[in-house]
């Protein structure tokens, strides 16, 4: 048993959109769309491993669903090149004894199971082995797979007790298929026992839909305590969910008891996309329970999954006819400016519109603006620029001592400053402009030095040996910073240190400290040109004393940095902040010699 055509769909329309062009290699435009897009991204990436902008080999599931696809335009259109394409990706991953590259089986992922289907065909085509051997891997994987109590597949054992929609697609159609190309009707009932259970967990009786994810155990941040539901319908989520109802079908007979509930739930889906269709573009918005509301917007993706859904599922006699004018005017929307709005979304709206204003068509507009894009990627900036800046303020402090104990205060007010570039060389493209705009000549940003209020102790424990204790409070909330991001820390930043020093005799002098710093970062303070790490740091010095008046000093100060995960940075529902993540990191290693004099 084959797929068919209709399952090129969701990469024929959404590559299209957002991956830029990487060759000067055109494809011949009286071609079928889906002939095109294949072409495309085989000029694109040269290598079939290298597909989603991988620099790295990864067993990913969008290796499975792009190959997947290119698979069907073979079985169409017989392009040798093609299925080609897609074995080298298999050859490269697969190894003889069956074993893949960058899988693991013990994380228990249900994402890695996707381009597993590749091999069906490929093994049934090349009847090598090894491809058989890697799909038994790759179903060993469900024997062991982490469940809730009602059977339910965990998504990730990273993910306790967590069920995803878009988990659905990821294990269900692989697992269907490798069922029924091996004769193994018991696992019908429990395949159909995850879509159910899944739809159990996730649906929202308030409107008909489906949430994207639900943590049966109620622990997780972004879960409702009565539910387990995540806040929100994610489009694509949905998306994923309704795939895999009409890939799984194929392979589970109709006569199995509950192939009925599937079909309901996949009517129900049809209903409520069809409901929440934009009558404007004919495509869906990204948050599918909030659809209209300013800042959510048409997306693609999403959209494209609904329409591969629909078209196939009335093809299939999965659902009425009705539904293909549904399917029928999504479609269009990709290809017509109607989609203008949730296309631009993704591209960069101010650069596509402008474009469209000064009377480019939509698809000249994307191409021009994915170019720009292009451009950026590969330029070499270059920033020769010098910041100025001054400021006073006045320092009031205490230092008390009682016997070997002293203690000291500190408050240093907040000084007003504005840094002024003096900017000698600024080289980029012009697609690039916005981002270096900060840093053109004479631009003033205001870089205010906090209000600091600082506490020490320190006690003698011996002649020769001292310790102390310092803590320090930097008021950052209330010092401006450039575009007020001063006002998205949760709280100014606190310092804690100690340290000891000792004199091991009139010449040698040892010391070492600790601090830990506090930022009070939020994710709407960092960003990939600006952002800041919470860490401690462990220190290490000595002085030799040549004279009462002249000595050296030695010190290694070394900082670790922790990483700092900025979740769901595009807006997508807390849910999908595990997937959809940036990690800012650095580290800091400072060796320091120093020659002091006393007069």
């Amino acid at each position: 048993m084959r797929r068919t055509l209709a399952s090129v769909l969701f990469i024929l329309l959404t590559l299209a959109a957002i991956i830029p062009p990487m060759s000067a290699q055109q494809v011949d435009k009286k071609l079928p769309w889906s002939v095109r897009m294949t072409q495309s991204e085989m000029i694109r990436w040269p290598e079939s491993w290298q597909l989603d902008f991988q620099p790295k080999l990864k067993w990913d599931y969008c290796h499975g669903l792009e190959l997947g696809a290119m698979l069907d335009v073979y079985d169409t259109y017989g392009d040798k090149k093609i299925r080609d394409y897609a074995i080298a990706y298999a050859n490269t991953m697969v190894h003889a004894d069956g074993t893949i590259t960058a899988y693991k089986l013990t994380d228990y992922s249900l994402d890695r199971i996707n381009s597993g289907k590749i091999l069906f065909r490929i093994y049934e085509q090349t009847k090598d082995p090894k491809y058989k051997k890697a799909l038994d891997l790759l179903y060993s994987q469900f024997e062991g797979q982490p469940r809730n109590d009602d059977g339910g597949f965990w998504h990730k054992k990273i993910y306790p007790h967590q069920m995803w929609l878009d988990g659905l697609y990821m294990g269900a159609p692989f697992y269907a298929e490798y069922a029924f190309r091996n004769n193994l009707p018991k696992d019908y009932a429990d395949i159909i026992n995850q879509f159910v259970t899944c739809a159990r967990h996730t649906y929202d009786p308030k409107n008909g839909l489906y949430r994207h994810a639900c943590d049966v155990s109620r622990t997780e941040r972004w879960a409702d305590p009565v539910t387990g539901q995540s806040k929100h319908c994610w489009g694509r989520a949905m998306g994923w969910y309704a795939m895999a109802l009409v890939d799984a079908l194929d392979f589970i007979p109709k006569h199995e008891a509950g192939r009925d509930s599937l079909l309901a739930i996949l009517n129900n889906i049809a209903v409520q996309v069809k409901k929440l269709q934009d009558p404007k573009t004919g495509g869906w918005y990204q948050v599918m329970d909030r659809s209209g509301d300013q800042g959510n917007y048409v997306e693609s993706s999403c959209s494209a999954m609904f329409i591969y859904s629909l078209f196939k599922a009335v093809r299939k006699g999965y659902i009425d006819k009705s539904y293909l004018d549904v399917a029928l005017k999504g479609y269009k929307g990709f290809l017509d400016i109607n989609l203008k709005e949730g296309v631009a979304e993704q591209l960069g709206a101010e650069i596509v519109k402008k474009l469209m204003a000064a009377g480019m068509t939509l698809e000249q507009a994307q191409q021009a603006a994915l170019q720009k894009s292009q451009q950026l990627n590969d330029a070499k900036l270059k920033l020769d620029c010098d910041q100025t800046g001054w400021g006073l303020t006045p320092i009031i402090g205490i230092d008390a001592k009682f016997g070997k104990l002293n203690l000291a205060a500190k408050y240093e007010f907040k000084a007003n400053m504005n840094i002024e570039n003096d900017t000698h060389d600024i080289t980029a493209p012009d697609a690039a402009a916005d981002f270096m705009a900060p840093y053109q000549n004479g631009v003033n940003t205001p870089s205010d030095l906090p209000a600091m209020l600082s506490l020490a102790a320190s006690y003698e424990i011996l002649p020769s040996l001292r310790a102390s204790v310092e803590y320090h409070f930097f008021d950052d909330k209330n010092a401006g910073m450039a575009d007020g991001k001063q006002k998205t820390l949760k709280h100014g930043t606190h310092e804690y240190l100690a340290g000891v020093e000792w004199d091991i005799n009139k010449l040698f002098t040892v010391s070492g400290g600790y601090q830990k710093t506090d930022y009070g970062l939020s994710d709407a303070f960092q960003s990939d040109t600006s952002f800041s790490c919470d860490s401690y740091s462990v220190g290490f010095g000595g002085r030799i004393n040549f004279t009462q008046a002249l000595s050296l000093d030695v010190a290694y100060f070394w900082t670790t940095y922790s990483d700092y995960t900025k979740e769901n940075p595009r807006g997508l529902g807390e849910a999908m902040a595990s997937m959809d993540k940036d990690v800012y990191s650095r580290t800091n290693k400072v060796f320091g010699v120093s020659v002091n004099y006393k007069f």
